[in-house]
């Protein structure tokens, strides 16, 4: 990790160069804002994993304190989308980017449903040759922790699910993220995305959406910036959103490891949902943050807190 990042702040270009270089640069910006030391022995690396398909899992290590926590991002988000929780909580982690995301592999199929990308996510869980892990997901990666969990229980010591459940529905929140992540497929500038990003809602920080988007993107052949993630570049008769995942219901029920919903107030799961979601598991709790749909993003510290509560630990911030 370096401090690119904040010796360039005062400079767009800058800062993008310098992220583009080095995708670590912005941590330690990070970890100032939120208060957190670097010097407690947190350090992040990437490695990577061959998936099932001929290409590769990519993922970040942050090594750190015990237990390490698997983190799984959202559709059409990345492994760099937990940094600001991951900071917050201090404790060791396991960040892949999902297959289809960042810079792990696209699938020819277009195949990224939970009972596809689960045991890619089990293999990378042996590789790293420790366990059993609690796993945090967000999103359409939380759905495939539950997959995970129900899969290989022998992986999962306990289970955090953010602002999803098995009854996902169509909500004005969720269709303004639906036409971020499948709208427009190139963009001029960074700033062209930056003002789709605030208009349909994804977030108001315009500094951390900048880095999000940097280093959520590449520059085609022909000079214009694409989403690295495959939902924005889907098969005209794709479509990610369609698929029926109450059948995971069953799965989250018989779960026997403790089992937290984080429920952005601002957020898809709607006070419906978290009443379903207390009457099917019973055992469950539920925890409500100040925040949209990318919790972790708009509530870094407060969600950390609530992961750490969870498992037993303290977090760092």
């Amino acid at each position: 990790m370096t401090d690119d990042w904040s010796r360039v702040t005062d400079s767009i270009a800058e800062r993008h160069a310098a992220l583009l270089r080095n995708e670590f640069a912005a941590l330690r910006d990070d970890a100032d804002r939120l208060g957190v030391s670097l010097s407690a022995g947190l350090t992040v690396e990437r490695a990577e994993i061959p998936a099932d398909s001929g290409g590769i899992v990519s993922y970040l290590a942050w090594s750190g304190r015990a237990p390490a926590v698997t983190f799984l991002h959202g559709g059409g988000l990345n492994a760099h989308s937990w940094d600001s929780a991951v900071l917050s909580l201090g404790a060791a982690a396991i960040v892949p980017d999902l297959p289809g995301h960042g810079e792990s592999s696209w699938r020819d199929n277009f195949d990224y449903a939970p009972a596809t990308i689960a045991p890619l996510i089990a293999r990378l869980l042996r590789d790293r040759g420790t366990g059993p892990f609690p796993v945090v997901g967000h999103s359409m990666g939380a759905l495939t922790a539950v997959q995970l969990a129900a899969d290989f229980p022998e992986l999962v010591s306990s289970l955090v699910v953010v602002d999803i459940t098995p009854s996902r529905k169509p909500t004005p929140n969720s269709e303004r993220i639906r036409q971020f992540i499948r709208g427009q497929d190139s963009f001029t500038d960074y700033e062209e995305i930056i003002a789709l990003a605030v208009t349909t809602g994804m977030g108001r920080d315009r500094r951390g959406l900048e880095r999000g988007i940097i280093l959520n993107t590449r520059r085609r052949a022909d000079g214009r910036l694409v989403f690295k993630h495959h939902f924005a570049s889907a098969p005209p008769d794709a479509n990610a959103y369609s698929q029926d995942i109450r059948y995971l219901w069953p799965a989250l029920e018989d779960l026997r490891i403790p089992v937290l919903l984080v429920r952005g107030t601002r957020g898809i799961v709607d006070e419906a949902q978290a009443a379903e979601f207390r009457q099917r598991v019973p055992a469950g709790a539920v925890v409500e943050l100040d925040a949209g749909h990318n919790v972790q993003r708009d509530a870094p510290v407060e969600l950390a807190r609530a992961i750490a509560a969870h498992i037993g630990i303290t977090a760092a911030a």
